[in-house]
């Protein structure tokens, strides 16, 4: 399973967006690392995009797992 949705991802054209604006929403992901936690870095401006970060991907009882956070403001 994790070798079909690594081919997908790798073969994917539309991962990024044309322009980076105010209306994008930020995605960030540690495929080598597992967490309980995380935080994002802001440019100490207010905003309101929503930040969104996967951890790695773990195969548990022929399920997957992965911690995902959720930052919105």
């Amino acid at each position: 399973m994790m070798k079909i949705l690594k081919k997908r991802i790798e073969n994917s054209t539309n991962l990024y967006p044309p322009t980076n604006s105010l209306d994008c929403i930020y995605c960030s992901a540690t495929p080598w690392l597992n967490f309980v936690e995380h935080k994002e870095s802001v440019s100490g401006q207010q905003e309101s995009v929503p930040k969104i970060a996967f951890s790695k991907v773990n195969e548990v009882n022929d399920k997957l797992i992965i911690n995902v956070s959720v930052d919105v403001n």
